[in-house]
Protein backbone atom coordinates (compact mmCIF):
# COMPACT_ATOMS: atom_id res chain seq x y z
CA UNK A 1 0.00 0.00 0.00
CA UNK A 2 1.46 3.31 -0.82
CA UNK A 3 0.90 6.81 1.26
CA UNK A 4 -2.07 8.45 -0.41
CA UNK A 5 -2.32 12.39 0.71
CA UNK A 6 -5.62 13.05 -0.22
CA UNK A 7 -6.65 10.13 2.03
CA UNK A 8 -4.51 11.74 5.02
CA UNK A 9 -5.74 15.31 4.10
CA UNK A 10 -9.35 13.68 4.17
CA UNK A 11 -8.66 12.88 7.75
CA UNK A 12 -7.39 15.87 8.45
CA UNK A 13 -10.25 17.84 7.40
CA UNK A 14 -12.75 15.67 9.05
CA UNK A 15 -10.65 16.34 12.21
CA UNK A 16 -10.61 12.77 12.71
CA UNK A 17 -6.84 13.55 14.03
CA UNK A 18 -5.81 10.05 15.52
CA UNK A 19 -6.82 8.53 12.51
CA UNK A 20 -4.49 10.67 10.68
CA UNK A 21 -1.63 10.23 12.80
CA UNK A 22 -2.53 6.18 12.39
CA UNK A 23 -2.27 6.90 8.92
CA UNK A 24 0.79 8.15 8.85
CA UNK A 25 2.45 5.00 11.35
CA UNK A 26 1.62 2.94 8.74
CA UNK A 27 4.31 4.72 6.39
CA UNK A 28 8.12 4.61 7.94
CA UNK A 29 8.63 7.39 5.39
CA UNK A 30 6.27 9.32 7.45
CA UNK A 31 7.89 9.18 10.65
CA UNK A 32 8.85 12.70 10.79
CA UNK A 33 5.36 13.98 9.71
CA UNK A 34 3.75 11.85 12.46
CA UNK A 35 6.64 13.03 15.17
CA UNK A 36 5.93 16.68 14.27
CA UNK A 37 2.00 16.15 14.46
CA UNK A 38 2.79 14.37 17.97
CA UNK A 39 5.30 17.63 18.86
CA UNK A 40 2.53 19.94 17.90
CA UNK A 41 -0.25 18.35 20.03
CA UNK A 42 1.58 17.55 23.03
CA UNK A 43 4.11 20.07 23.44
CA UNK A 44 3.91 23.86 24.27
CA UNK A 45 2.97 27.00 22.13
CA UNK A 46 4.16 26.88 18.63
CA UNK A 47 5.49 30.23 18.40
CA UNK A 48 4.34 31.82 15.01
CA UNK A 49 4.90 35.59 15.73
CA UNK A 50 7.32 38.39 17.33
CA UNK A 51 4.34 40.14 18.60
CA UNK A 52 4.51 38.05 22.58
CA UNK A 53 0.40 39.26 22.79
CA UNK A 54 -0.32 37.99 19.44
CA UNK A 55 1.55 34.93 20.30
CA UNK A 56 -0.18 34.66 23.53
CA UNK A 57 -3.56 34.68 21.52
CA UNK A 58 -2.12 31.99 18.97
CA UNK A 59 -1.23 29.93 21.92
CA UNK A 60 -4.62 29.88 23.24
CA UNK A 61 -6.32 28.49 20.15
CA UNK A 62 -3.70 26.28 19.94
CA UNK A 63 -5.04 24.79 23.30
CA UNK A 64 -8.46 24.74 22.23
CA UNK A 65 -7.13 22.45 18.99
CA UNK A 66 -5.58 19.94 21.12
CA UNK A 67 -8.72 19.66 23.63
CA UNK A 68 -11.15 18.98 20.69
CA UNK A 69 -8.67 17.01 17.77
CA UNK A 70 -6.06 15.28 20.31
CA UNK A 71 -7.03 15.26 24.13
CA UNK A 72 -11.25 14.48 22.47
CA UNK A 73 -12.52 17.07 24.73
CA UNK A 74 -16.30 17.34 24.46
CA UNK A 75 -17.30 20.67 22.48
CA UNK A 76 -18.81 22.66 25.35
CA UNK A 77 -16.02 21.88 27.32
CA UNK A 78 -13.56 22.53 24.90
CA UNK A 79 -14.80 26.29 24.25
CA UNK A 80 -15.19 26.95 27.87
CA UNK A 81 -11.53 26.28 28.35
CA UNK A 82 -10.86 28.73 25.35
CA UNK A 83 -13.23 31.17 26.30
CA UNK A 84 -11.51 31.71 29.48
CA UNK A 85 -8.13 31.86 27.92
CA UNK A 86 -9.96 34.64 25.72
CA UNK A 87 -11.05 36.42 28.11
CA UNK A 88 -8.34 36.99 29.99
CA UNK A 89 -6.58 38.65 27.03
CA UNK A 90 -8.99 40.97 26.01
CA UNK A 91 -8.81 41.89 29.81
CA UNK A 92 -13.26 41.58 30.14
CA UNK A 93 -15.71 38.85 30.85
CA UNK A 94 -17.16 37.75 28.23
CA UNK A 95 -20.49 35.48 28.32
CA UNK A 96 -19.10 33.39 24.47
CA UNK A 97 -16.38 33.18 22.27
CA UNK A 98 -18.21 35.37 19.62
CA UNK A 99 -18.24 37.98 22.14
CA UNK A 100 -14.90 37.65 23.29
CA UNK A 101 -13.48 37.83 19.48
CA UNK A 102 -15.56 41.03 18.80
CA UNK A 103 -13.26 42.55 21.33
CA UNK A 104 -9.90 40.91 20.29
CA UNK A 105 -10.62 42.31 16.97
CA UNK A 106 -9.89 45.51 17.62
CA UNK A 107 -6.82 44.76 20.23
CA UNK A 108 -5.23 42.59 16.82
CA UNK A 109 -6.10 45.54 14.60
CA UNK A 110 -4.09 47.90 17.42
CA UNK A 111 -1.55 46.03 16.87
CA UNK A 112 -1.08 46.27 12.61
CA UNK A 113 -2.99 42.43 12.38
CA UNK A 114 -5.89 41.78 10.49
CA UNK A 115 -7.90 39.45 12.41
CA UNK A 116 -11.51 37.21 11.31
CA UNK A 117 -12.90 35.12 14.13
CA UNK A 118 -15.78 32.45 14.11
CA UNK A 119 -16.01 29.17 13.56
CA UNK A 120 -14.43 27.30 10.10
CA UNK A 121 -16.44 23.95 9.69
CA UNK A 122 -18.12 24.20 13.09
CA UNK A 123 -15.11 24.64 15.35
CA UNK A 124 -13.07 28.11 16.19
CA UNK A 125 -9.83 28.82 14.84
CA UNK A 126 -9.00 32.76 13.87
CA UNK A 127 -7.32 34.14 10.25
CA UNK A 128 -4.80 36.71 11.91
CA UNK A 129 -2.78 38.12 9.23
CA UNK A 130 -0.71 41.65 8.62
CA UNK A 131 -0.72 42.50 4.79
CA UNK A 132 -3.40 42.53 1.95
CA UNK A 133 -3.91 44.39 -1.83
CA UNK A 134 -6.98 44.43 -3.67
CA UNK A 135 -7.26 43.23 -7.36
CA UNK A 136 -10.50 42.83 -9.57
CA UNK A 137 -11.40 39.70 -11.02
CA UNK A 138 -13.76 38.36 -13.59
CA UNK A 139 -15.74 35.25 -12.72
CA UNK A 140 -17.68 32.53 -14.46
CA UNK A 141 -20.36 31.06 -12.73
CA UNK A 142 -23.13 29.19 -13.97
CA UNK A 143 -25.53 32.00 -13.90
CA UNK A 144 -23.04 34.44 -16.40
CA UNK A 145 -20.11 36.71 -15.45
CA UNK A 146 -19.55 38.37 -12.49
CA UNK A 147 -16.85 40.96 -10.89
CA UNK A 148 -15.29 40.77 -7.80
CA UNK A 149 -12.53 42.65 -6.26
CA UNK A 150 -10.06 39.84 -4.02
CA UNK A 151 -8.03 40.97 -1.16
CA UNK A 152 -4.54 39.08 -1.73
CA UNK A 153 -3.25 38.37 2.04
CA UNK A 154 0.14 37.99 3.14
CA UNK A 155 2.22 37.10 6.41
CA UNK A 156 -0.41 35.00 8.37
CA UNK A 157 0.52 34.48 12.00
CA UNK A 158 -2.61 31.69 11.89
CA UNK A 159 -5.16 29.99 9.39
CA UNK A 160 -7.44 28.20 11.76
CA UNK A 161 -7.67 24.61 12.95
CA UNK A 162 -6.83 22.91 9.93
CA UNK A 163 -3.87 24.60 9.02
CA UNK A 164 -2.22 24.02 12.39
CA UNK A 165 -3.11 20.29 12.99
CA UNK A 166 -1.44 19.70 9.32
CA UNK A 167 1.97 21.61 9.82
CA UNK A 168 0.48 23.83 6.52
CA UNK A 169 -0.14 20.50 4.53
CA UNK A 170 -3.69 22.01 4.40
CA UNK A 171 -6.11 25.10 5.54
CA UNK A 172 -8.46 27.38 3.69
CA UNK A 173 -7.19 29.34 1.17
CA UNK A 174 -9.59 32.31 1.14
CA UNK A 175 -13.13 33.17 1.78
CA UNK A 176 -15.64 35.62 0.91
CA UNK A 177 -17.48 38.53 2.61
CA UNK A 178 -20.37 39.99 0.90
CA UNK A 179 -19.16 40.58 -2.19
CA UNK A 180 -15.19 40.47 -1.63
CA UNK A 181 -13.17 37.34 -2.01
CA UNK A 182 -9.97 36.96 0.61
CA UNK A 183 -7.49 34.85 -0.80
CA UNK A 184 -4.24 33.49 0.84
CA UNK A 185 -2.00 34.39 -1.75
CA UNK A 186 0.72 32.10 -0.78
CA UNK A 187 -1.35 29.10 -1.35
CA UNK A 188 -1.44 29.92 -5.34
CA UNK A 189 1.68 31.16 -5.79
CA UNK A 190 2.07 29.76 -9.62
CA UNK A 191 -0.93 28.61 -9.88
CA UNK A 192 -3.08 31.86 -10.99
CA UNK A 193 -3.57 30.75 -14.42
CA UNK A 194 -4.46 27.37 -13.94
CA UNK A 195 -7.93 25.64 -11.59
CA UNK A 196 -6.52 25.28 -8.70
CA UNK A 197 -7.07 29.33 -8.48
CA UNK A 198 -9.62 29.56 -11.38
CA UNK A 199 -11.96 26.95 -10.03
CA UNK A 200 -10.66 25.89 -6.49
CA UNK A 201 -10.72 29.48 -5.09
CA UNK A 202 -12.68 31.82 -7.88
CA UNK A 203 -14.93 30.14 -8.35
CA UNK A 204 -15.69 28.36 -4.92
CA UNK A 205 -15.67 32.15 -3.14
CA UNK A 206 -17.71 33.84 -5.59
CA UNK A 207 -20.81 31.15 -5.66
CA UNK A 208 -20.96 31.59 -2.20
CA UNK A 209 -20.91 35.26 -2.56
CA UNK A 210 -23.59 35.02 -4.82
CA UNK A 211 -25.84 32.63 -2.64
CA UNK A 212 -24.89 34.62 0.10
CA UNK A 213 -27.13 37.73 -2.22
CA UNK A 214 -29.79 35.57 -3.50
CA UNK A 215 -30.01 32.83 -0.36
CA UNK A 216 -29.13 34.59 2.92
CA UNK A 217 -30.76 32.41 5.16
CA UNK A 218 -28.52 29.81 4.32
CA UNK A 219 -25.64 31.73 6.52
CA UNK A 220 -27.95 32.22 9.83
CA UNK A 221 -25.49 29.41 11.32
CA UNK A 222 -28.41 27.03 11.88
CA UNK A 223 -26.18 23.92 11.71
CA UNK A 224 -29.00 21.77 9.44
CA UNK A 225 -28.51 24.02 6.62
CA UNK A 226 -25.00 25.43 6.78
CA UNK A 227 -23.47 22.68 4.74
CA UNK A 228 -25.75 23.59 1.73
CA UNK A 229 -23.46 26.68 0.79
CA UNK A 230 -20.66 24.29 0.61
CA UNK A 231 -22.40 21.63 -0.95
CA UNK A 232 -23.64 24.22 -3.84
CA UNK A 233 -19.83 25.80 -4.30
CA UNK A 234 -18.17 22.23 -4.14
CA UNK A 235 -20.51 21.37 -7.04
CA UNK A 236 -19.59 23.98 -9.27
CA UNK A 237 -15.95 22.84 -8.57
CA UNK A 238 -16.80 19.53 -9.99
CA UNK A 239 -18.67 21.25 -12.60
CA UNK A 240 -15.55 23.50 -14.43
CA UNK A 241 -12.53 21.01 -12.85
CA UNK A 242 -11.17 19.46 -15.79
CA UNK A 243 -10.06 16.14 -14.06
CA UNK A 244 -11.69 13.85 -11.76
CA UNK A 245 -8.45 14.78 -8.61
CA UNK A 246 -11.09 16.75 -7.22
CA UNK A 247 -13.86 14.73 -6.98
CA UNK A 248 -11.01 12.75 -5.70
CA UNK A 249 -10.52 14.55 -2.60
CA UNK A 250 -13.72 14.97 -1.90
CA UNK A 251 -14.28 11.12 -1.71
CA UNK A 252 -11.25 11.19 1.06
CA UNK A 253 -12.66 13.53 2.96
CA UNK A 254 -16.70 12.50 3.42
CA UNK A 255 -17.84 12.48 6.35
CA UNK A 256 -21.65 11.92 7.17
CA UNK A 257 -21.63 11.74 10.58
CA UNK A 258 -21.73 15.45 11.67
CA UNK A 259 -23.38 18.54 9.61
CA UNK A 260 -21.22 20.84 12.00
CA UNK A 261 -18.15 19.96 9.58
CA UNK A 262 -19.80 21.64 6.73
CA UNK A 263 -16.68 20.31 4.48
CA UNK A 264 -17.18 16.92 5.28
CA UNK A 265 -20.71 16.90 5.45
CA UNK A 266 -21.18 18.69 1.44
CA UNK A 267 -18.68 15.83 0.31
CA UNK A 268 -20.39 12.94 1.61
CA UNK A 269 -23.81 14.32 0.28
CA UNK A 270 -22.29 15.07 -3.53
CA UNK A 271 -20.55 11.23 -3.34
CA UNK A 272 -24.14 9.87 -2.35
CA UNK A 273 -25.70 11.99 -4.62
CA UNK A 274 -23.12 11.69 -7.90
CA UNK A 275 -23.31 8.07 -6.86
CA UNK A 276 -27.42 7.54 -6.92
CA UNK A 277 -27.47 9.45 -9.93
CA UNK A 278 -24.54 7.96 -12.31
CA UNK A 279 -24.52 4.52 -10.88
CA UNK A 280 -27.50 3.96 -9.30
CA UNK A 281 -25.99 2.60 -5.70
CA UNK A 282 -26.13 4.31 -2.36
CA UNK A 283 -22.88 5.64 -2.31
CA UNK A 284 -19.61 4.37 -3.93
CA UNK A 285 -16.35 5.35 -1.86
CA UNK A 286 -14.08 3.56 -4.35
CA UNK A 287 -12.31 6.14 -6.53
CA UNK A 288 -11.30 3.31 -9.16
CA UNK A 289 -14.90 2.96 -9.94
CA UNK A 290 -15.18 6.40 -10.76
CA UNK A 291 -12.47 6.53 -13.58
CA UNK A 292 -13.30 7.30 -16.71
CA UNK A 293 -16.36 9.14 -15.47
CA UNK A 294 -15.43 12.59 -15.93
CA UNK A 295 -18.05 13.57 -18.26
CA UNK A 296 -20.87 12.20 -16.29
CA UNK A 297 -19.65 13.78 -13.38
CA UNK A 298 -19.62 16.84 -14.53
CA UNK A 299 -23.23 16.29 -16.11
CA UNK A 300 -24.47 15.04 -12.95
CA UNK A 301 -23.27 18.22 -11.16
CA UNK A 302 -25.04 20.68 -13.23
CA UNK A 303 -27.77 18.79 -12.06
CA UNK A 304 -27.11 18.54 -8.88
CA UNK A 305 -27.33 22.49 -8.53
CA UNK A 306 -30.11 22.76 -10.54
CA UNK A 307 -32.06 20.83 -8.53
CA UNK A 308 -30.31 22.59 -5.63
CA UNK A 309 -31.52 25.87 -6.97
CA UNK A 310 -35.37 24.60 -7.82
CA UNK A 311 -35.35 23.57 -3.78
CA UNK A 312 -34.08 26.67 -2.99
CA UNK A 313 -36.72 28.39 -4.70
CA UNK A 314 -39.60 26.37 -3.45
CA UNK A 315 -38.08 26.53 0.44
CA UNK A 316 -38.07 30.85 -0.18
CA UNK A 317 -41.89 31.28 -1.71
Amino acid sequence: MEFSKDVYVGMLCAGELHRAAEYLSRFPEKSGELAEMVRRMEGGTVRRAEDSWICELDGAYQEYYRDVFWRLTGHAEAEKRLLGRLCALAGADCDSVDGAEELLDGLVRCRGFYFLGGRTQGRYGPYIWSDMEPRAFEVELPYGDLDFIVYMMRDFVSRSWLEFISAGESGAGGWQQGTELYCVESCYEGKFDTPEFDVLFLKHEAQHAFDRKMHPGLFSGDVHTAWIPEYRAKIVELMYYPDLSRFGQFLAEASGGDMANTHGYASWRIVRELSRRIMGLEYVSDFEKWEGRLTEVQSAAFECLADSDGELAEREL
